[in-house]
């Protein structure tokens, strides 16, 4: 893999799972009712 890759693959890892995070405190501070609307 080019170290370009890397970085992308990362970056894109890492913003996957700042978006999962914000989409499970958004659920925990809405209530079970918003799980499955976003």
């Amino acid at each position: 893999m080019q170290p370009v890759n890397i970085s992308m693959f990362c970056f894109y890892a890492v913003s996957q799972c700042t978006a999962f995070s914000a989409h499970i405190l958004r659920t925990a501070t809405n209530g079970p009712t918003m799980t499955w609307m976003s």
